[in-house]
């Protein structure tokens, strides 16, 4: 197993030297003579003239030994390649490519015997006489082992120009073969031009078949840059963005960019349909009605919310009034963004404490209310009647009680809750039952007869016939005190607050009915003293 991944290996490890040695890459792109490349790689300026003859093209009289003037020598723009790491090895894939193509197809000469002669080219072969980067010279026509430092940053391709190229111009036609040089960008320079030189011999015959050579140099700047990003399409968006208007979002902070939510398209001023977020704030006290726009509300009376089910468009409704899920809005290239802001209605709470009672009074909750023509809060006092009694074993409920304005409320009794004291508490107000009371029919209460065998029974029968044995006054006071008794029976939802007196008509006949008896036992008495006496 380790045989086959070692043989593996290598043949992986020859085949990237192979593509680094040969400066080849699939992805390169080419460029001839002075038209734009994609992926950056260009011909700036070409040393080749338009009329194809050497005095027009770029070349140096005298041998170059650093950096020359820049109009005098042609510029290349290459990419950079990328590495890649084997072991612990560094292989290079060769980045882009530039080629510069053109002619130069004839050149004159100022001979003494026969004046200036122009030639057609045969050959033209260069090789390289050095180059010059970040302030030194290589000098690699005298010093070969110099071009070695070149192809760290252009590969093997300035060699492959150091070659004999053939020309063969003919003056019949007017043509000739092209000079071609090409480049391959490697490593970056880091934004700096390395200045590479030429040596060339120019091989001509004239017309009249006399052949003739020439020298002189030549030369490029070149820089290698990394390789540009893939320019990304221009993008339209327009998002929404949202104002808790003295809320806050959970986690966020009082605004929220909804930037997720944006929607995007591929022209300038394109409507787009934006969502609104399902995202709510919250504020003590306050109840989230729904998102408007303060540049257009009231104008338009639009109205926003992701789910309006959880809104009561009952109360909350006016005419006009539109209820919308999403907002229309033109894309820009910087991103179009709204501002909604959020309405909110007072709450009040009102809460009762049965202070242990044996039931509890559920909390009425509510709010005051929202003006939405205008938005402003409604600032009126609500009313609302107070609940019911409730019981407590050996207590008497007495009311219900607000501590704050010290008032005692009744059963159905109204209450003001206004929206500057939203929040009230009713405390179950309790009065503790009498041991020595003892209730009696209808819930009244007696005191305890002197002469408990003497208690009256108080049916309805007794109660008429005492009425009936009494002088016509009395019967008239004792049926004004019945009445009276009958009237006071508390109303349903109230308490009554009059006491009853205790004893007063009760011991009124107990003491007649003890002075009857009393009579009846008298005139017995005195009956059987004269039966005795007559005997």
């Amino acid at each position: 197993m380790k045989k086959v991944f070692g043989i593996c290996s290598s043949l992986l490890a020859l085949t990237l030297v192979f593509v680094s040695l040969m400066g080849v890459n699939v992805h390169a792109q080419e460029t001839e003579g002075t038209q734009d490349a994609q992926d950056g790689n260009k011909v700036v300026t070409s040393i080749f003239s338009s009329d194809g003859t050497l005095e027009s093209a770029k070349t140096l009289k005298d041998k170059p030994t650093g950096k020359v003037d820049d109009n005098s020598v042609g510029e290349i723009i290459l990419t950079a390649g990328k590495s890649v790491k084997f072991g612990e090895k560094v292989f290079w894939l060769m980045g882009g490519k530039a080629t510069d193509k053109g002619n130069i197809n004839t050149f004159v000469t100022d001979e003494v015997a026969v004046g200036k002669l122009k030639y057609g080219t045969v050959t033209f072969s260069t090789s390289i006489s050095g180059w010059f980067f970040d302030g030194k010279y290589h000098d690699c026509q005298n010093n070969p082992s110099e071009v070695a430092g070149l192809t760290k940053y252009l590969g093997d391709s300035p060699s492959a120009n150091a070659s004999a190229q053939e020309v063969n111009y003919d003056f019949a036609s007017g043509k000739g073969k092209p000079i071609i040089y090409s480049f391959t960008g490697k490593e970056s320079t880091n934004d700096k031009y390395i200045y590479l030189y030429y040596h060339y011999s120019i091989r001509g015959k004239a017309d009249n078949g006399q052949e003739i050579t020439r020298f002189g140099y030549l030369g490029y700047k070149i820089k290698v840059i990394p390789k540009p990003q893939p320019q990304q399409p221009k993008e339209y968006s327009a998002h929404l963005s949202y104002d808790a208007n003295g809320g806050n979002f959970e986690g966020i902070g009082p605004t929220f960019d909804d930037k997720a939510g944006a929607q995007t398209s591929d022209n300038d001023n394109k409507m787009v349909h934006v969502n609104i977020t399902d995202k709510l704030p919250t504020r003590q006290g306050y109840k989230f009605v729904f998102w408007y726009d303060k540049d257009e509300y009231p104008k338009t009376k639009n109205a926003y919310n992701k789910d309006w089910a959880k809104t009561d468009t009952t109360r909350y409704n006016v005419t006009g009034l539109k209820l919308l899920t999403a907002l229309d809005m033109q894309t820009s290239e910087n991103g179009q963004t709204k501002t909604l802001t959020a309405l909110w209605d007072k709450e009040y709470c009102l809460k009762y404490n049965a202070d242990g009672g044996k039931t509890t009074t559920a909390d009425l909750t509510g709010t005051f209310g929202v003006n939405l023509y205008t938005l402003q809060p409604n600032t009126d006092s609500g009313t609302i009647n107070v609940a019911a009694a409730v019981e407590k074993d050996g207590f008497v409920f007495k009311g219900w009680k607000d501590p704050t304005a010290d008032k005692i409320y009744q059963p159905g009794d109204e209450l003001k809750i206004s929206s500057d004291n939203p929040d009230i508490t009713l405390q179950a107000v309790w009065e503790k039952k009498s041991d020595n009371v003892q209730p009696g029919p209808g819930g009244d209460h007696h005191t305890p007869a002197a002469f408990p065998w003497l208690a009256p029974n108080y049916s309805s029968n007794t109660q008429a016939q005492l009425v009936a044995e009494q002088p016509t006054n009395d019967r008239m006071n004792l049926g004004k005190q019945q009445a009276v008794k009958q009237s006071r029976k508390p109303q349903a939802g109230k308490i009554d607050n009059t006491i009853p007196k205790t004893g007063e008509t009760d011991s009124y006949s107990t003491m007649l009915s003890a002075l009857g008896f009393s009579i009846v036992l008298i005139s017995v008495w005195i009956k059987r003293r004269i039966l005795e006496a007559s005997k």
